[in-house]
């Protein structure tokens, strides 16, 4: 294969460029200082995904924390509720025979559960939806 002869003058600036660029990186002290720069490039990406790591663990406590708290109040206010009932029926059975009391307990409660399931979007998933991004977005 012969030689390829460079024709125009912008070739051969090009050409001598390429070569200044090459003789410029061909030292011992830049192939050194590239060196050390592709080494700090890689203890960077380390680096960040050690924090990504740290930050997603965060994250994910931080959500676990949230639920196992939920769930608790959810618990504690069940049996609330609960002890509230039985005390709204013995004092009804007051006025009216024990299981008319148990009767209008129940209704009002199925009347606040048909209220609640009507209005779980307003009252339950924005509000949990808003929590989560708080949490995941921080």
């Amino acid at each position: 294969m012969g030689r390829v002869k460079l024709r125009s003058t912008a070739v051969r600036h090009k050409a001598s460029r390429c070569f200044f660029l090459f003789s410029m990186f061909s030292t011992d002290k830049n192939i050194e200082s590239l060196a050390s720069l592709i080494e700090k490039f890689k203890e960077y990406l380390q680096l960040r995904k050690s924090l990504l790591q740290l930050s997603l663990t965060e994250k994910i406590i931080r959500l676990l924390t949230a639920c196992a708290l939920t769930i608790l109040l959810a618990f504690f206010f069940f049996l609330v509720v609960i002890f509230l009932s039985f005390a709204a029926v013995y004092a009804l059975s007051l006025f009216v025979p024990l299981w008319a009391s148990f009767l209008i307990v129940a209704g009002v409660q199925l009347l606040l559960f048909v209220i609640i399931y009507c209005k779980r979007h307003s009252w339950i998933q924005q509000p949990l939806v808003r929590v989560l991004v708080n949490i995941l977005a921080s």
